[in-house]
């Protein structure tokens, strides 16, 4: 594997799969991340078993493959760089080099085989939908607010409707406002 990707790119992507990393784990592959380089993207997953994150972003992909690298680590590394290009080589015994503004950096990952293996999740098109539409959901107003009645927390409604196999499913996602 060898790609390079600009360091805003990146890190946003990093930022995204931070929550889900385990730190602290007797599994020591859910700690890192899954780093696929392939058809122009780098692609980067995140799991502690439960919760599954699966992101990706535009690179120069030299080489195609896939490794893991120490999730905590990586972001901070990532952080402390400066703008620009960052450029990753994947060496023997799942050695990582990064390379940014003429300095080298290497850290161990593991084998991509420990990391669980993801379900595959079907591309759905999402189709947007008529306000009048929403009306005539009788058990759902976007524009009220549910308020949580212990805490007094703010919720917002939104339908969403999709479209698959000629039938129509809406989901509503719970938005919450501190």
């Amino acid at each position: 594997m060898e790609f390079s990707v600009t360091k805003s790119a990146l890190l946003n992507e990093l930022n995204t799969t931070q929550g889900v990393v385990e730190r602290k784990t007797t599994i020591p592959i859910l700690s890192n991340l899954l780093v696929e380089a392939r058809d122009a993207r780098v692609i980067i997953t995140a799991t502690d078993l439960e919760l599954s994150v699966r992101t990706s972003c535009e690179a120069r992909v030299k080489k195609e493959g896939a490794g893991t690298i120490p999730a905590k680590k990586l972001l901070e590394l990532v952080r402390l760089l400066p703008e620009g290009e960052i450029k990753f080589k994947l060496l023997d015994n799942h050695w990582v080099e990064i390379v940014s503004d003429k300095k080298k950096y290497k850290l161990v990952g593991m084998a991509k085989e420990n990391f669980p293996a993801l379900p595959a999740m079907p591309h759905v098109a999402a189709n947007p939908i008529r306000p009048s539409s929403v009306q005539e959901l009788s058990f759902l107003n976007p524009s009220v607010p549910a308020f949580a009645a212990a805490r007094r927390q703010i919720f917002d409604n939104f339908v969403n409707q999709e479209t698959q196999r000629q039938t129509q499913r809406y989901v509503t996602i719970c938005l919450y406002h501190p």
